[in-house]
């Protein structure tokens, strides 16, 4: 799939969530994106172990936020 689609798919889901459902899904794309810096500026942190510590606390806040909901 290309990126221009999988845009317009993405901004179709996105105009489906509530606000609530919209601020997790904020959060993770911005742990994504400051995972992705953190890896190219320090590459030596981006092993298995912490990138799935991450993940972890990633879904824990999400799931913790939809239950909040």
């Amino acid at each position: 799939m290309q990126k221009a689609e999988l845009q317009r798919q993405a901004i179709a889901l996105i105009e489906q969530l509530s606000t609530e459902e919209l601020k997790v899904v904020v959060n993770l794309l911005t742990d994504l994106q400051n995972r992705q810096v953190r890896d190219t500026t320090h590459p030596m942190e981006a092993d298995a172990e912490i990138a799935l510590k991450e993940i972890m606390r990633d879904y824990e806040r999400a799931w913790k936020t939809l239950a909040e909901m």
